[in-house]
Order: structure tokens, then C-alpha cells, then sequence
């Protein structure tokens, strides 16, 4: 279940039974024997007490969807309580749509073993509102149209996070978008055709920005005060934009033959960026190897094709839409270079030769295909047999790298050698793994190339240890283990440590690192922020995990 289901369900129950569920909590985490703690605070309105707003406590989690841990209401006193919670980093959350959140404090709260919060302050405000109409080409209202108001400090239109300050325009083609923290905001309706990789129908209305221009640089800036309402701000939607395609044909470069059935995409190509951030799957080439791109805006675009299960490797076809179709395409499919051989453990120094992992390995390369980032980087990849067999196939001439992926996490194998008298093993630097350099001639074999994997057994394992102090809230512990480079410089790596500050880095190189660990305070975006309490220490590892506390003295800021 997704942390917005659990949200409905606890909007529900606690809706309905309000003196039994003052606080609602996950019953899985009861288990285990280490302390439990609790957050408890009170929610504010214009400075007075807010009663029945629901507060949730979710986990933090960069990598995937948080999960909701406790719901609690407020009561008359406005004040909630979240009892029996385990350790852990959180986030915690007032649902009152029509308000934002004004307080000092962030949302991020950290709690260790046994830790009772008691002094959390939630100030709701008033937000502000933006409403208008947004009216269609022939001057009727626009029905069900997403509308949004974004931020108009972020310059990058591809790279807006999805806002909450989102809505649909009614049968009038009214909308109205309220809870707006204080800002200045950008406010467009329709679809991002050139960004999107989902269906667009023919009549999709192009993102338009108020007034009705869909130049960002030309939208008009709305700027909103908490608790005020800004009217008038409509979008006209303009003539549909013209949009063009693209036709080519998929064809054996050896051969001159078609292809039929070849899986294609395409991607857009944009300044900094690789040629297949954002790339879109398309049909797979007819009978005749011909293929068609819909839907085009002006723009430079890449499109390539590969066979499932064929040693071939593709050149991509890189053209430019101006005011127009673009015919006659050709996506050529090259025969590729094979590297074969094995991949066999390296014996412990302690403990003789460990059982083989499921490893995979991965070829990159480069074609002579560029977009505007620099070369197209081809990737293939196998698994390693349980005999220890492996064959990499489809590559393209020049330089090619092969990389080590294990398929567990622990113990970490990287690549010890490789014994061939074409490839050397790249040198390593900070965290950067080894890997494996050979230049390829197009379509040559390179057989019998032995691999050697080996344990990375080193590693750190420490605690923080705070002295006057603890994290406070909406601060942020962080842990960064910077590794040796060339030249006494280093490059770091963040670590993850839990709420009782214990923290472990894994698989690391023999070498000396430094560690630093910092928290990072609270503060608004006006404000200057506040000096950042840290410390540093050095530890030398080798072929072993090293033990080590560094201390955060609070009386010391700024160290």
C-alpha cells in the first residue's frame, strides 16, 4: 500500500473515530527491544490553537516512496501526540489544503532509541490564491484542463518537479489554485508535448503560460501574498502548434538488407545533457524496416535501433526539425566486436577461495554518433555463468570498458586484474572501481580473457557521538568519507548514518580517508544560514573494518 493510500485510510479512521484514534501507528513496528520514542507538539493557526488537523509521520527515504508510520489529530489545544515510535529519520507533515506550513523548523525530524520529542511547533498560514479561466482557441471554455503554478526562480522548464499546486479547470474553465506559500509563481495549463514520453492525442493542447504565450521567457510573473487572492490570471490557448515527423528505415550496414522488427527510440537533444536522457520508445521497424517518429517539435533528435539477441551494434540516425517532415532516415546496424572468457574468484588470504557471486559484467563504448554532451555511449551487459563463462557481444570499435556489477551487496567484489595482453585494469580513484580497457577493431573476436575478482573486506564502522547537543529539529545529520585520488586531493562519497548516529562505509581500497560529519541546521530560504556544527577525523585502512567515533561538540560551532 502507497503512503497516499495509508493517508486516505487514516483520514478515515480518524474521522470516524475520533476519541480512540488520537493517534493511529504502524502495528508491525511495536516489535524489536530497543526503546521507543515518541514526537509530540502543537499545530497553530494565525498564532491560535488548530484543532482536528491530521499530522503524519513518514520515513525518509531518498531512493523510493516513504512510508507512513503514525497519524495523529489534533486536539482542542491543538496539540498531537505520536506514541511508540522507533528510531529512525522522518518526516513530519500537517494536512490543512488551504494553509501552508510557516515555521522555523523543516519537516525533517530525527529520532533515536528511547528519544521523546515534546516541543514541535507546526504555524499554519493562510496560503495565497491564483484563479482564472482558461479559455480554447475559438474563445470557448477549456474543460479539464491540468493547470499548475510553479515557481518562477526555477529557469529550467524540463527540470520543474511535479508541484502540488496543480489543479483541473472546471465545465467553465475556472480554476482555482489555493494554499500558495508567499512567492512568485508561473501559471500554465496543457501538455508538455516535447517532454512527456506518454501518448499525446492529436488535440492536446501545447503548454501554454499565462497570459497565452508558450515562450516561458514571455509568461507573465504572478507574485502572491499569504492569505490573498489574485484573480484574472487566465491562459488562451493559441492555434495548435505544428508538429512533424520523421521517417527512416533500420538497415544491415554489412548487408544493404532491411531489418524488420528492430526495437527503436528516440530521444531529444538538448545542451549539457546526453543524447538519451529522456529517450522515448517507439514501434519496431515494419517488414521493410521502415519506421516513422510522430509528433515532432522543432528541435535536434537521435534515433536508434537493436535486435534482441544479434551481435550488432547500432549508429544512430541524428537529424534536426526545422519547418518540417525529415525523410529518408537510415539507422545502420553494424556487426559487432565479442569479448569471451572467464571470471574466477581470487583465493582470502585467511580463508581460501570464496564461493563465486552472481555477477554481471557491462561493456560501454563509444560510437562515432555524437550529440551535444559528446559521445554516444553504447551499453551491453552479461551474466556471468555459474561456470564462470561470460561473452560480450553487439560492441563497437575503438575503446572499450568493462565493468563489474554484483548482484549482491555484501560481501563487495570489484575486479582485481585482468590477465589478457590487449586490456589493462583502468586506474582507480576514490570510489571509482576498477575496470577493464582494451581498444576493439570492429567485428574482432577476443577470446580467452581471464578475469580475477576479489572481496573488498575493508571498510569504516563508527558512531557520531554529540556533546552539549542533539539534532535538532528539521536538521540533518550527514556523513562524508572522502577517498585518496591523485595528488593528495580526494573525492567524497555521502554515507547514510541512523538516528542513533552509528554509520558504515563498505568495500573500501586500502588507503588513508577522511570522514566528516555535519549537521546541517534549519533555516529559511531569507535567512542566512546558521554556522554548521561538524568534525572531521583520519583513519588508514587496509584489508580490515576500522572502528572510530567522531565527535560534534554543540558548544563549539562553526569547528
Amino acid at each position: 500500500m502507497n503512503a497516499m493510500v495509508r493517508i486516505r485510510a487514516l483520514f478515515i479512521l480518524l474521522a470516524f473515530a475520533p476519541s480512540a484514534a488520537s493517534q493511529t501507528s504502524r502495528q508491525d513496528q511495536t516489535n524489536g527491544s530497543a526503546a521507543r520514542g515518541s514526537i509530540s507538539g502543537r499545530v497553530r493557526i494565525a498564532g491560535q490553537a488548530a484543532s482536528d488537523v491530521v499530522v503524519t509521520l513518514a520515513t525518509q527515504n531518498q531512493n523510493s516512496h516513504s512510508e507512513l508510520v503514525a497519524a495523529a489529530k489534533t486536539n482542542a489545544e491543538g496539540r498531537f501526540h505520536l506514541m511508540d515510535v522507533a528510531a529512525g529519520k522522518y518526516v513530519i507533515r500537517s494536512f490543512a489544503p488551504a494553509y501552508h506550513d510557516d515555521s522555523d523548523q523543516r519537516s525533517n525530524i530525527t529520532l533515536s532509541d528511547g528519544q521523546n520529542i515534546e516541543s514541535v511547533e507546526i504555524n499554519l498560514v493562510l496560503g495565497g490564491v491564483i484563479t482564472g479561466r482558461i479559455i480554447g482557441k475559438d474563445g470557448q471554455p477549456a474543460v479539464w484542463e491540468p493547470v499548475e503554478a510553479v515557481s518562477a526562480d526555477s529557469h529550467d522548464v524540463s527540470r520543474w518537479p511535479a508541484s502540488r499546486h496543480h489543479i483541473t479547470s472546471d465545465d467553465r474553465g475556472v480554476y482555482r489554485i489555493y494554499g500558495l506559500p508567499p512567492g512568485s509563481y508561473l501559471v500554465r495549463a496543457g501538455t508538455d508535448i516535447e517532454n512527456t514520453s506518454r501518448f499525446v492525442p492529436a488535440n492536446a493542447q501545447p503548454l501554454t503560460f499565462h497570459p497565452g504565450v508558450i515562450d516561458r521567457n514571455k509568461a507573465a510573473v504572478v507574485r502572491v501574498r499569504s492569505g490573498e487572492e489574485v484573480t484574472g490570471i487566465d491562459i488562451v490557448f493559441g492555434p495548435p502548434r505544428t508538429l512533424f515527423e520523421a521517417r527512416g528505415q533500420v538497415v544491415d550496414a554489412e548487408t544493404g538488407q532491411p531489418v524488420a522488427g528492430a526495437r527503436l527510440e528516440y530521444g531529444r537533444i538538448r545542451e549539457n545533457e546526453g543524447p538519451w536522457s529522456g529517450s522515448i520508445l517507439m514501434e519496431p521497424s515494419n517488414a521493410q524496416g521502415f519506421f516513422r517518429v510522430r509528433r515532432l517539435s522543432p528541435g535536434r533528435f537521435n534515433v536508434k535501433a537493436e535486435v534482441d539477441g544479434a551481435n550488432r551494434y547500432c549508429e544512430p540516425a541524428e537529424f534536426e526539425i526545422k519547418d518540417g517532415d525529415v525523410s529518408d532516415l537510415k539507422v545502420l546496424l553494424h556487426k559487432g566486436a565479442t569479448i569471451s572468457g572467464t571470471v574466477q574468484m581470487e583465493p582470502a588470504a585467511d580463508r581460501g577461495t570464496p564461493s563465486r557471486p552472481r555477477v554481471m559484467l557491462s561493456a560501454l563504448g563509444s560510437t562515432s554518433a555524437r550529440g551535444s554532451a559528446g559521445h554516444f555511449v553504447s551499453i551491453r551487459a552479461c551474466f556471468v555463468s555459474p561456470e564462470g563463462a561470460f561473452q560480450l557481444t553487439g560492441l563497437p570499435g575503438g575503446e572499450v570498458r568493462i565493468r563489474l556489477t554484483p548482484q549482491t551487496e555484501s560481501p563487495p567484489i570489484v575486479i582485481s586484474r585482468i590477465d589478457h595482453p590487449t586490456m589493462r585494469t583502468a586506474v582507480e580513484e576514490g570510489f571509482l572501481d576498477p575496470e577493464g580497457v582494451l581498444t576493439i577493431q570492429p567485428g574482432e573476436q577476443i577470446n580467452d580473457v581471464r578475469i580475477v575478482i576479489s572481496e573488498r573486506t575493508g571498510g569504516v564502522r563508527g558512531t557520531v557521538k554529540l556533546i552539549g547537543g542533539t539534532v535538532p529539529l528539521g536538521g540533518d545529520l550527514r556523513i562524508t568519507v572522502y577517498g585518496p585520488i591523485r595528488e593528495g586531493r580526494y573525492i567524497g562519497k555521502h554515507i547514510d548514518a541512523d538516528a542513533n548516529g552509528k554509520f558504515e562505509a563498505k568495500g573500501l581500497r586500502p588507503g588513508q580517508y577522511r570522514l566528516k560529519a555535519e549537521i546541517i541546521l534549519p533555516y529559511k530560504q531569507s535567512d542566512r544560514p546558521p554556522p554548521v556544527l561538524q568534525a572531521d577525523a583520519t583513519v588508514t585502512v587496509a584489508n580490515n573494518v576500522e572502528e572510530i567515533e567522531i565527535v560534534i561538540d554543540f558548544r563549539k560551532p562553526g569547528r
